[in-house]
């Protein structure tokens, strides 16, 4: 049965440390936490932040606690080196 994580303290502590959280445990948290601070699915999250929906008064705190959680769902993307 899959773990559903909707807050950091969910996670399991081992020798100090926290493990970390699979894939679908990433996914699960950020998608309770955009419906918690915004109403949306982070599907829907993701939607808006790509389409600019989230600039000027739109991009309060709230939209900034789940876009500060867009790493965990989107793989890293390479970066070029600056010269």
């Amino acid at each position: 049965m899959a773990t559903i994580v909707t807050d950091f303290r969910d996670t399991q502590f081992k020798n100090g440390s926290v493990d970390a959280m699979s894939r679908e445990e990433s996914l699960s948290f950020f998608n309770a936490s955009a419906q918690r601070y915004l109403g949306i699915t982070g599907d829907e999250f993701l939607r808006r932040w790509d389409s600019g929906y989230f600039t000027g008064p739109e991009l309060d705190t709230r939209a900034t606690m789940v876009a500060m959680l867009i790493p965990m769902v989107r793989p890293k993307v390479a970066r070029k080196k600056s010269r």
